[in-house]
């Protein structure tokens, strides 16, 4: 697990590390859930020195920048950002459709529905008289759309202004009316094309400033994020132009030692 864990590292300093968190990999563990991230963090640093520890999650079938803090202060410090609003994030995905406007605003209130076990559950717009409701603010930009037949499909950047639960795959199928491509959970019919693609969001760019720094990471594209894309019509300039734009002004990957030098990792 070391060298793959290493090699999701997009940036890392004396307070943060940044990984690009593949799709399909819980953050943390749950019920069925034996393989998830929070549970391999060990993995990254010597036995004597402090775990990693997470900040914030990202769905299971989200990919992309996830920081974690290099120790309990330092995780209270950019939970504190990010609380605050003070963490620029910026996700790209592939939606079914082309929306009415190049660019906007998303917003609504979000609540929480499921069963009484907590299983199944969706997230939902609702009034802002509605007991429970979140306030949730997303803008959106077209990148770029493609239409061939019957099908459409738009390259969107997505910025959250908070960090609620589903927040990005709700706004765009409530209230764009396009879902997320490959998103199976709220998407409301079967699409053919959509059968074996995993769900297309990726949180690519996140901005964060300590008092004495500035941070900028881009996590690359996924190469399940690609195929979709390649499916629906768009080429890889397209994508790569996107990454390109953003990584004139990110940080490199530091130099700086998680662990001492190991032996052949085992993975």
């Amino acid at each position: 697990e070391v060298q793959w864990l290493t090699s999701c590292i997009v940036y890392q300093d004396d307070r943060c590390i940044v990984l690009n968190k593949p799709a399909g990999l819980s953050v943390q563990g749950g019920t069925g859930t034996r393989r998830h991230l929070d549970g391999l963090l060990h993995s990254l640093v010597d036995p004597e020195a402090e775990r990693p520890k997470l900040v914030h999650r990202l769905d299971r079938d989200t990919s992309g920048c996830l920081v974690l803090g290099r120790s309990k202060k330092e995780a209270s410090i950019l939970a504190r950002l990010f609380r605050d609003g003070k963490v620029e994030k910026s996700y790209v995905a592939l939606i079914g459709g082309i929306p009415d406007q190049n660019e906007g605003k998303l917003q609504s209130h979000l609540k929480k529905f499921g069963n009484a076990q907590g299983l199944d559950v969706k997230m939902r717009c609702v009034s802002e008289n509605d007991d429970g409701g979140k306030e949730s603010t997303t803008t959106y930009q077209i990148l770029e759309s493609v239409q061939s037949g019957g099908s459409a499909a738009s390259l969107v950047m997505l910025k959250p202004l908070q960090g609620r639960t589903h927040q990005l795959r709700v706004h765009c199928a409530e209230i764009l009316g396009l879902h997320i491509i490959g998103d199976k959970k709220y998407c409301n019919a079967r699409v053919a094309e959509e059968e074996d693609l995993q769900l297309c969001l990726h949180a690519l760019h996140l901005r964060l400033c300590w008092t004495d720094r500035e941070v900028r990471c881009v996590a690359p594209i996924p190469e399940h994020f690609r195929t979709a894309a390649l499916r629906f019509g768009f080429t890889l300039k397209t994508l790569t132009d996107v990454e390109s734009r953003l990584m004139k002004n990110a940080n490199p990957v530091s130099s700086i030692s998680l662990r001492r030098p190991l032996g052949p990792a085992i993975v």
